[in-house]
């Protein structure tokens, strides 16, 4: 299996980036087991956005992107929930 970023996946199908990181939600949700480490930021960025998870009142990406502040990317969060969920840690 190749280990491709988002953006090559996405330029190979013909499709945007957030359609990907939707499809790998799916997978998730669907109980799948990916691996995806390969994908996600640096561990000091996983604990901040973990945390910012945690203490969020939902999951949605936008009010963790507002406790995070501008300096983290929708993709980065949206990346890191679909690891949480896939360990079930949120």
């Amino acid at each position: 299996m190749q280990k491709l970023p988002i953006s090559e996946i996405a330029q190979r199908r013909g499709l945007a980036e957030g359609t990907i990181m939707g499809h790998l939600e799916h997978l998730v949700e669907d109980g799948d087991n990916l691996d995806i480490g390969y994908l996600m930021p640096p561990a000091e960025r996983i604990t901040k956005i973990r945390a910012a998870f945690q203490s969020s009142p939902a999951l949605h990406l936008s009010h963790v992107r507002d406790l995070l502040g501008e300096g983290y990317s929708y993709s980065e969060i949206r990346l890191v929930r679909i690891f949480l969920r896939q360990v079930n840690a949120i």
